[in-house]
């Protein structure tokens, strides 16, 4: 699937006749990505507004599990998780103001749970290349945004740590707001952390 995606992508969005261009860009295009790396194209367009609310419809093909913009980005970003797992970033040069931490309730369960399993995806892929100050200043954030809202006590230490609170709290949310949310996001990205070797 990997190597599709650098022609997926592109064939997907532009689809659109408001999509003028998708480029590759980051890491998978300047040569220093590991296997975990995200995959970040940039999305040029004539029309935002219409693009955006197509994106679930224009990427369908690329069977994402899960998807959501990213509420911390100075930019949009479409941010999607595929089987593997992958994370793919439509990147589009909007500026984005970054958004107030997590309101728990039915209505923003499933994104928090869309959003957490991203951000430690992408974090542990950080932890992967060495780059621990990061990992702990995006654990500071996530705490601060996403993990106390739902409530956990303390800042997690490590990416293991951060996973295991998650999963206490996010378990006695569900129950409290008695939603049933998908666990295949959960599973795969659970998966891709065991292989690159968290003890989660």
């Amino acid at each position: 699937m990997n190597l599709d995606l650098i022609k997926a992508v592109p064939a997907s969005l532009k689809q659109h006749p408001a999509v003028r261009n998708v480029e590759l860009t980051g890491s998978r295009k300047n040569g220093t990505a590991t296997r975990w790396s995200d995959w970040d194209f940039v999305v040029e367009t004539t029309d935002f507004d219409v693009v955006s609310a197509s994106l679930p419809r224009l990427t369908r093909n690329l069977e994402p599990i899960s998807y959501l913009w990213d509420p911390l980005s100075d930019y949009w970003v479409f941010m999607s998780i595929l089987k593997g797992p992958i994370k793919v970033d439509l990147i589009f040069t909007m500026p984005h103001q970054h958004e107030m931490p997590w309101v728990v309730n039915k209505e923003t369960l499933n994104e928090i749970n869309s959003h957490f399993w991203d951000w430690i995806l992408w974090i542990g892929s950080k932890h992967i290349r060495g780059l621990n100050n990061m990992v702990q200043e995006e654990l500071k954030k996530m705490y601060s945004f996403l993990l106390s809202p739902l409530g956990v006590k303390n800042r997690p230490a490590s990416i293991e740590e951060a996973v295991n609170n998650f999963l206490l709290v996010f378990l006695k949310q569900k129950d409290l707001l008695q939603q049933e949310i998908d666990s295949s996001l959960e599973i795969e990205v659970l998966k891709g952390l065991r292989t690159m070797g968290f003890r989660v």
